[in-house]
């Protein structure tokens, strides 16, 4: 599947980045302002600095490398950089989604696929974006309608 032959794509975005920027200068602006002061403390701010600048960049990575992209007639999964694989609907033997609550309390939605020769593979998506997945979910199971019930 070529990038422009996607209908949908599944991924995260530069805009789930601002937030920890914010908390990232603000917190790199006190760690400096402490340090100039000769205060010892900007030790704790400067190390809760280097977190958030190692999860931005995790984050960055996720960003560029993590995608789904959703076409007519074929899906492409990639989770690190040369690793992407296109998939045809007729290539995956079921699919199905599934959601609980991990143990810190937090909500997780993964979709899961199993491929022709048995591997199971699946990936994280957001509740907003459950219409690309139900998209997704009924193009590889047509014969399964889903209904309110």
């Amino acid at each position: 599947m070529r990038k422009g032959d996607y209908k949908y794509k599944i991924a995260s975005s530069f805009k789930d980045l601002i937030f920890p920027i914010i908390l990232f200068a603000v917190f790199a602006g006190i760690s400096i302002w402490l340090y100039r002061k000769n205060s010892g403390a900007f030790i704790g701010t400067a190390i809760f600095s280097l977190l958030l600048l190692a999860l931005i960049i995790v984050s960055v990575y996720r960003i560029i490398f993590v995608k789904v992209l959703i076409g007519e007639n074929s899906f492409y999964h990639q989770t690190a950089p040369g690793n992407g694989k296109s998939y045809e609907y007729a290539e995956i033997a079921e699919a199905w989604e599934s959601s609980g609550k991990s143990a810190n309390g937090t909500n997780y939605h993964y979709f899961n696929y199993k491929t022709r020769d048995g591997v199971v593979h699946k990936f994280h998506f957001y509740p907003y974006q459950y219409d690309e997945v139900e998209y997704l979910l009924n193009k590889i199971n047509p014969e399964e309608v889903t209904s309110d019930e």
